[in-house]
């Protein structure tokens, strides 16, 4: 039981002070270069190009994930049990709408941040995890 509770508990810091504030920070940088592209910032057209392409690596690395079956682990070193196809989809989009030049592409990845968020409470309570750990 402890081992589980110990697992749990840091997958959660990690998840908590590791993965969501880099994610909102991606979406941060991403308004910030899109703004700066359009308010014909020197040079910030081809920023938001490059953090576009690396949207699609990303989104093609989720997909390849996904359908390969590769490496069944996350990052925090758990079970991974989340949907891959559907943050391939969100940074998929991202990375289109932003080589197409459109500046609110940021909003995919916050779209992302929010479903990962919402996903992994849901996962977590149906498991009892968080009412576990307030025992």
């Amino acid at each position: 039981m402890c081992m589980r509770m110990c697992m749990f508990k840091n997958v959660l810091w990690k998840f908590a002070l590791l993965c969501v504030p880099v994610r909102f920070l991606m979406v941060y940088i991403a308004m910030r270069v899109g703004r700066w592209s359009v308010g014909g910032g020197r040079g910030g057209g081809l920023y938001f190009k490059a953090m576009g392409v690396v949207g699609l690596m990303i989104g093609i690395g989720f997909m390849y994930l996904h359908f390969s079956g590769m490496r069944p682990l996350s990052v925090a070193g758990d079970k991974a049990w989340w949907n891959r196809m559907v943050h391939s989809v969100f940074y998929l989009a991202f990375g289109v709408r932003a080589l197409m030049g459109d500046q609110d592409a940021y909003l995919f990845l916050l779209g992302d941040v929010v479903y990962g968020i919402g996903s992994f409470v849901k996962h977590h309570v149906a498991n009892g995890d968080f009412q576990k750990l307030l025992r």
